[in-house]
């Protein structure tokens, strides 16, 4: 904010403060060693997670762009795991969307999955897009996560690998800041 950054964080329908409209239960869809709890689906599907949300960020930059203080030329967007995934989706569909950093995005094998972040690949286009991942993140293997980004068309994308699995160390946090100063035009 002292940099001039406006910051708006929204939890992911069923997360965080939303997590009332699942029996306040976690929702866990990825089986991961490093994540201690039972797997549970949930109410809500997966798809119906990652669409809702997708939907609530575009509400979300449709409200930034009525506020006098924000230029919505200027929108970037950083996710974390399921928010990786959700970076992939938000961007693919909302040109509003400048830069794009995605940490630890799980890889969705389903050739056929409407929410699979490499059906949203080819549409970022020529936006800038980082990917920060875990080296040994069984969620998203080494060459899953190359392939990802081969998908993306933009001549400015980078992925980095950090010596961890699905939980980075804190070092992700600036190169992500970085990232996002760098290109928002």
């Amino acid at each position: 904010l002292a940099a001039g950054y406006a910051v708006m964080a929204l939890d992911a329908q069923c997360h965080g403060d939303r997590i009332a409209e699942n029996d306040f239960a976690p929702v866990n869809h990825f089986v991961d060693p490093e994540i201690e709890g039972i797997q549970r689906k949930g109410y809500f599907t997966q798809q119906e997670i990652y669409i809702q949300t997708t939907r609530d960020y575009r509400r979300a930059i449709d409200y930034l762009e009525t506020r006098v203080e924000i230029d919505a030329n200027k929108i970037g967007v950083f996710g974390y795991s399921m928010g990786g995934a959700q970076t992939f989706l938000l961007t693919g569909v909302e040109p509003r969307v400048k830069v794009s950093v995605a940490c630890a995005t799980p890889a969705d094998n389903s050739k056929f999955s409407s929410i699979a972040p490499q059906n949203f690949a080819a549409e970022i286009g020529q936006r800038p897009f980082l990917m920060l991942m875990g080296r040994t993140d069984t969620m998203c293997p080494v060459e899953k996560a190359q392939a990802l980004l081969d998908l993306i068309p933009a001549a400015h994308k980078q992925l980095m690998f950090y010596e961890a699995g699905h939980r980075l160390p804190v070092d992700y946090v600036p190169q992500a800041v970085k990232w996002i100063t760098t290109h928002l035009p």
